[in-house]
């Protein structure tokens, strides 16, 4: 039986959060209703709830999620009700970027700026974000996840899927080595999965607490401001550098760092959204003769994701580690403010929990 009502978590400014009723969205003939079960805090809305980047309230955010279908459309055929499924991104299939695999949709809803009519309470900005209890999605913008998938881990797919996409465009193979900066959430996910494809991992990591946490997924870690990470990458490579670096922290003016761990024919992976995005210089005589590749990774694609979800599913990632509290959605501030806290991981909101 489909309720009438919910509840969705709204960023009402920043530092504040507030739970509203809602009627629950109108079934479509294409769609699929899903009780989100769990839903994770990411970077985009801790931002804005931290008041670091402009908000646009009020706001139900939320593109992290899991749950399970309770109704589907009369023109949906591959799910039924009761399957478990993880959200994906909002694509509309038809444009060039959609049907050329690029990823990028032209048509992709705006969740960032102001939209047309001006957001209230009544109607929210992204109201049908993973933050509300019941979405409804067409069956491109979700996958399917096994009923042993914890629901929390489930949530992770989309950020799982950023690193695998990060991965595949590295080209990383099998033997080489692979030079991780920044053991945060994403910094694990790329020393798990890099780990995974036989690939040699060095991470280079300020903090203490998060050396400690990514040293399973790592055949080394070091502190860079003990070690020279760059002279420490050429000691293990006979003095040639990293096959492939992975330039995981929002810090731009460290990349010089990074880019000099290269060996030639070496590639970076700028991984990281950087806020503030300043400016820095490079030597393009050094990018010409070492033939090194600066390579952008934002996002993913349908592959990607599931892929993802075959990791978890295949016991390959150990999701508990990047996953630092679950929270009921009675106490989502309690879960938003946790989340804004420096050092903290994933902070999930389980949305079926009183």
């Amino acid at each position: 039986m489909i309720p009438e009502k919910m509840k969705s978590v709204v960023m009402t400014s920043p530092r504040a959060v507030e739970l509203h009723e809602y009627a629950v969205p109108e079934l479509t003939e294409n769609g699929v209703l899903i009780q989100i079960k769990s839903a994770a805090i990411c970077t985009i809305d801790q931002r804005p709830y931290a008041g670091v980047t402009k908000g646009f309230f009020p706001r139900v955010g939320g593109h992290e999620g899991a749950g399970v279908v309770i109704a589907t459309g009369k023109n949906v055929v591959n799910t039924k009700v009761g399957d478990h499924v993880t959200v994906g991104r909002i694509h509309c299939g038809v444009c060039e970027n959609c049907i050329k695999g690029r990823g990028h949709c032209l048509n992709a809803p705006d969740f960032g700026g102001p939209g047309g009519e001006k957001p209230s309470i009544e109607k929210p900005q992204n109201l049908f974000g993973s933050f509300s209890q019941y979405i409804v999605r067409n069956e491109n913008e979700f996958f399917h996840i096994p009923e042993t998938l914890n629901f929390s881990h489930a949530a992770l797919a989309e950020p799982l899927s950023d690193v695998v996409h990060s991965i595949r465009r590295s080209r990383l193979a099998l033997g080489e080595t692979c030079v991780i900066i920044g053991a945060g959430i994403m910094g694990i996910l790329h020393a798990q999965v890099a780990r995974n494809i036989g690939a040699r991992v060095i991470v280079s990591e300020v903090d203490a607490a998060r050396r400690d946490r990514v040293a399973e997924f790592a055949d080394y870690v070091v502190n860079p401001k003990e070690t020279d990470p760059r002279e420490f990458v050429k000691s293990l490579t006979g003095g040639r550098g990293s096959d492939v670096v992975f330039f995981a922290i929002a810090v731009s003016s460290m990349f010089e760092q990074a880019y000099s761990m290269l060996a030639e024919t070496g590639r970076i992976m700028v991984y990281s959204n950087q806020h503030p995005d300043d400016p820095f210089g490079l030597r393009l005589g050094q990018i010409h003769r070492s033939e090194f590749e600066i390579i952008g990774t934002s996002g993913s694609l349908d592959l990607d994701f599931v892929n993802a979800v075959e990791l978890m599913s295949f016991g390959k990632m150990n999701m508990e580690k990047v996953i630092h509290g679950e929270y009921p959605i009675t106490k989502c501030k309690e879960a938003f403010d946790q989340s804004i806290v420096p050092g903290t991981y994933r902070v999930v909101i389980k949305m079926d929990e009183e």
